[in-house]
């Protein structure tokens, strides 16, 4: 429906009522939530549809300045679940606050899942849009700090997976476990984690199949601009997670997280300079992950009570 109104001010008028409405209607939402108990999926169903409506707008239709503009009131509708939906997820159903991971998680899809990308200025268009659901996953998946610290140097993201597989990771890593003892924050940050991890694997997956098929015929450079920026994005992620409370970072994480590293071997055949930095970057990051098998730690630790039983005798 959005660009299906006779005027494009039609639409404008309402999400800007909407969000006007919002920035009161959730603190009443949230002090009196049995009244709004039906709410919560009309909600996240509207921003779905207005994020990412069925009609399509083209530059041909619109101009490139008109488009634009539209992305940044899309814009403003993430900044809202920003500031008045994820530092409250605690007040909030969980149901709602997956939703809007999961929202987040497709608004950070990029080219490399679009078929119809041919030009670098396409990719570009929800370049913003894109980039602002990405930093917002970032800020509440772990430390605040840390990711704020790192905000400034992230300039652009990458493809994703799919809505589908996002919610199925959510569902196979427990992320609802202890969510009541948790927080809300730690809520949003176990859910924000897991939709990061799961689209890292498969930008990491694509790009690694794309560039073996395509021999010895460099890919787009906004493709390896795209693949450098989620390596970098890795690396800032692995650095929080290292630095997060218990609380905020489970076991299915850290499994995740160990789990893109063959992926991370796979790029080191890369022959582009800049994509070769951004993996330094990213597999410096695990060091501290490597340790010993655990069967030799239990040995060594056998050994020293012997050692030490000896010594005493």
């Amino acid at each position: 429906m959005k660009y299906k109104c006779l005027s494009s001010s039609t639409w404008k008028l309402a999400i800007s009522s909407l969000i006007t409405i919002l920035h009161t209607g959730l603190k009443v939402a949230r002090a009196k939530p049995n009244y709004f108990t039906g709410m919560w999926d009309d909600l996240a169903d509207t921003f779905d549809k207005f994020l990412f409506p069925a009609s399509v707008c083209t530059i041909e239709d619109r101009g490139l300045e008109e488009i634009v503009l539209d992305e940044t009131i899309d814009c403003q509708v993430i900044e809202l679940l920003r500031d008045e939906v994820l530092p409250h997820a605690h007040e909030m159903p969980h149901q709602f606050i997956m939703q809007i991971v999961v929202l987040l998680n497709k608004g950070s899809i990029h080219s490399a899942s679009d078929s119809n990308i041919c030009y670098e200025s396409d990719w570009k268009l929800r370049e913003i849009f894109a980039k602002t659901c990405f930093e917002t996953l970032l800020q509440f998946s772990l430390l605040d700090d840390t990711c704020n610290n790192n905000r400034n140097s992230l300039t652009a993201t990458a493809a994703g997976a799919t809505v589908a597989g996002v919610n199925a990771a959510l569902t196979n890593a427990n992320v609802f476990t202890n969510v009541s003892g948790g927080g809300g924050k730690d809520f949003a940050g176990r859910l924000a984690v897991t939709a990061l991890l799961h689209r890292f694997q498969e930008v990491l997956k694509r790009f690694n199949d794309d560039e073996r098929q395509s021999g010895k015929c460099p890919l787009p450079r906004f493709r390896l601009s795209e693949i450098s920026f989620v390596l970098k994005a890795i690396a800032t992620l692995v650095v929080s997670m290292k630095k997060a409370p218990p609380s905020k970072v489970n076991k299915p994480a850290w499994d995740q997280l160990i789990g893109l590293y063959p992926y991370l071997v796979d790029c080191t055949t890369t022959t582009s300079p800049e994509v070769s930095r951004s993996l330094r970057e990213a597999l410096l990051q695990y060091t501290d992950l490597l340790q010993p098998p655990k069967c030799l730690n239990t040995e060594t630790a056998k050994l020293q009570i012997a050692t030490q039983s000896n010594g005493q005798e």
